[in-house]
């Protein structure tokens, strides 16, 4: 997501647990809810060069 610092290393863990934690507390999971999800956890991101590879 251009424009969009992913987090640190050290946060991804915290991070995306707080994000399941937060979907968890939806109602009413809708289209809009997933893809508000999916577009946070992009944010967060957790392979550091981009494309899935740690090496």
């Amino acid at each position: 997501m251009a424009g969009l610092a992913a987090s640190p290393q050290e946060a991804v863990e915290a991070d995306i647990a707080r994000l399941i934690c937060e979907y968890r507390e939806i109602l009413k999971p809708s289209l809009q809810n997933l893809a508000a999800l999916y577009a946070r956890f992009e944010t967060i991101h957790p392979f550091q060069d981009g494309n899935g590879r740690t090496g």
